[in-house]
């Protein structure tokens, strides 16, 4: 079978080639340009349409028709900054076959213009439920024109202006997994703290805050960093607190989703009295009524980010 050609790809669907990130010889694929790997057969299809898997499980060639993200399983969290950033390979497939209990086929990676977090934030972003695919290992074949998807999301990156303010090294920066958490930092807020950890851990997603990154950076990159990699931000306004109120702007103007909550109605300013607010007390009924309508909260706002 020769290598497929772009004019003679479906559009309607496309490859999503999950490995892990480090075992050998996973590593070979996302490093080397071109070559030959295995997958193993029983994970092809996983986080596949009924109907996908139907049209491509009796032909396995017929998997080189669609265009492939090769990306690895990751789990980046800004408080690890040595993590290393895994490229997202785009890539033809051909001569796919099984043998044995494995998938064999040649590759040939075309570009690899962005990062397997990014795959997994900007153009298949998943919602923290069950076994997410981001931590996962599989094959999938999933709906949608990838070029589309690729050129929209390259287009928006190339219109970003790097901001002067911060002191960034890098730009743009890379999307995590983690959700940024902008609080007052006094001993009477550490119980909240903790119901906000309680409310992550449910939707799979780790809670990062300023004061836990350990480092010589300047304050205010660090904030911007946290606040601009994250899936969303949740900020607590309580007391009206001005540097928290910093940290809502700065979200809002990097289209960050926000998760606002008060202890009292009061402190929410003027204008951000149109945008909807978790209330809460800080007894213990209180604050666990915070970690379910966090849960909530953030379940609604990850799957329409």
């Amino acid at each position: 079978m020769t290598l497929s050609h772009p004019e003679l790809w479906r559009l309607d669907c496309y490859n999503l080639i999950c490995y892990g990130t480090f075992d050998p010889p996973n590593e070979e694929i996302i490093q080397k340009p071109s070559g030959q790997a295995s997958f193993e057969r029983r994970r092809l299809f996983e986080f596949t349409s009924p109907d996908l898997k139907q049209r491509y499980g009796a032909d396995l060639s017929a998997l080189a028709e669609l265009p492939a993200l090769v990306v690895a399983e990751c789990a980046l969290n800004a408080r690890y900054p040595d993590y290393p950033v895994v490229p997202a390979r785009f890539s033809y497939l051909h001569n796919i076959r099984q043998v044995g209990g494995d998938v064999i086929f040649d590759y040939r990676h075309i570009s690899s213009l962005l990062t397997s977090q990014e795959v997994f934030t900007s153009i298949l972003p998943v919602t923290g439920k069950g076994i997410t695919e981001n931590h996962r290992v599989h094959w999938a074949v999933k709906e949608g024109n990838l070029i589309e998807k690729l050129t929209a999301l390259w287009d928006k990156r190339a219109i970003s202006e790097k901001p002067k303010m911060f002191g960034l090294d890098h730009w743009p920066l890379v999307k995590g997994e983690h959700i940024a958490v902008m609080m007052p930092y006094a001993t009477e807020f550490a119980p909240v703290y903790e119901a906000i950890k309680g409310a992550c851990a449910k939707v799979r997603c780790s809670p990062l805050r300023v004061d836990e990154i350990y480092g010589t950076n300047w304050v205010v990159k660090d904030i911007f960093t946290t606040i601009d990699t994250g899936r969303l931000v949740i900020c607590d306004i309580t007391g009206r607190n001005p540097n928290v109120l910093y940290e809502v702007g700065i979200a809002h103007a990097r289209n960050v989703e926000v998760v606002l909550i008060t202890q009292n109605d009061d402190d929410v300013p003027f204008d951000l009295r149109h945008i909807r607010y978790v209330r809460y007390s800080t007894d213990v009924a209180g604050l666990a009524k915070l970690e379910t309508d966090l849960v909530q909260t953030i379940e609604s706002a990850l799957r329409t980010a």
